[in-house]
């Protein structure tokens, strides 16, 4: 992940003529459940370019899932569309690429493009199931760590402490 980020910033930066990181923090891990929670986090990312003011759709930056999944390219991939393809149940690309692009022009016309911090903060999102099992397999480690609902989501939060509280 941090070889991928660095090539995007530095090809960015390079045609830019800027210097600096180009994303707001290092990378981050959050176990997302399948179905629509997974739906909603492609989405979320592959509009990052768009949250940004870089380009106004994300078939505009070659270098996202979006412009992956939906172009025929079959070297130098990173995502794994038959793994994908198990995860929505479809049978075929053709039929994903559809859906894939009909969730992206619905989220463009709701105009609705701020950040949802679940995504990119949290340790688990989807169904109050998936993310108390997550919970319960992190042992002591969920100690300071709640389930929270938000909307028709839960999530696993990280409780923010003070070193004096501990």
């Amino acid at each position: 992940m941090q070889l991928i980020a660095g090539c995007i910033a530095q090809e960015y930066n390079k045609r830019k003529n800027r210097k600096g990181a180009f994303w707001e923090d290092r990378y981050h891990a959050t176990a997302i459940d399948t179905g629509d929670y997974l739906a909603r986090c492609m989405v979320y990312i592959d509009l990052n370019m768009v949250r940004a003011g870089v380009v106004s759709d994300p078939d505009d930056w070659l270098w996202c899932g979006y412009h992956e999944i939906q172009s025929s390219l079959s070297r130098y991939r990173i995502i794994d569309t038959i793994m994908l393809l198990k995860l929505f149940d479809i049978s075929s690309i053709n039929e994903f690429r559809i859906m894939h692009k009909n969730w992206i022009s619905d989220r463009l016309v709701d105009a609705c493009h701020e950040r949802e911090e679940y995504w990119s903060c949290c340790l688990a999102v989807g169904n109050v199931h998936y993310v108390n099992h997550v919970r319960h397999d992190l042992g002591m480690k969920s100690k300071y760590r709640t389930v929270q609902k938000d909307n028709d989501l839960y999530k696993l939060q990280e409780v923010a402490l003070s070193y004096t509280s501990l």
